[in-house]
């Protein structure tokens, strides 16, 4: 239970770091790079098996791709 809060916490705070603009550069960025990434829901069913419930799973992801977007906006932006 501990890991869950901390992951929370550290989502959270990630989501938090970022200003409003970064935020709808990434919203934009993620509806153009993952609309059709049939590849990606291809391969979502061995990362599941890595986790103990789909909350915790969720959560995961969700921060994975937060950090992922930021960095293509990052390169995106040079």
């Amino acid at each position: 239970m501990k890991n869950n809060i901390q992951m929370v916490e550290d989502q959270d705070n990630f989501i938090q770091s970022l200003d409003i603009e970064r935020l709808r550069e990434i919203e934009n960025q993620s509806k153009c790079l993952f609309q059709n990434d049939n590849l990606l829901q291809e391969n979502c069913y061995d990362d599941d098996l890595r986790y103990s419930n789909i909350d915790e799973y969720i959560q995961n992801m969700q921060l994975a791709e937060l950090r992922t977007l930021e960095k293509i906006v990052n390169c995106l932006s040079k």
